[in-house]
Parts: structure tokens; sequence; C-alpha cells
């Protein structure tokens, strides 16, 4: 039905980033006790210099960067 998959477009939306497509912020605060309860883990990624790339290349430069590294993050599964 239309309203369910809309319901589900909008959560989707609300718990990943729009560039990459990975979980947000959001999710991780939602989802962190259960990861947390099953044994889970998280790992952070610094991407070094990634401001640089954002203020002499601009904003489209830098979500270019994170969108490939996201690629490359999801063909690790």
């Amino acid at each position: 039905n239309a309203l369910a998959a809309s319901e589900r477009a909008a959560l989707f939306a609300a718990r990943h980033d729009a560039a990459t497509g990975l979980a947000n912020r959001r999710w991780f605060m939602e989802e962190g006790a259960r990861l947390s309860a099953s044994g889970g883990a998280v790992i952070l990624i610094d991407c070094d210099y990634f401001k640089a790339i954002n203020d002499t290349l601009g904003h489209a430069a830098g979500d270019a960067v994170l969108v490939a590294v996201a690629e490359r993050l999801s063909g690790l599964e």
C-alpha cells in the first residue's frame, strides 16, 4: 500500500544520510542499545583532511568523497 511505502521511505530518510545512504547519528542513537546488547560493534572512521576538501573544493566535492568512501565500505560486507 502507498501509505506504508511512504512511511518506510520517510523512516529511512530520517535514519540515513542523504548523500551516502549510510546510517546517520539518529540511527546510531536509536539502535545503539540494541547493538550493544547483541554484541554488535560500531566502527568510527575519521577522514583526515576532510574539512580541507570541503573548504577548498566545496561541499559537492566533499559529498563525492563521502559517497566514494561509503561505496568502498559497503563493498566490504
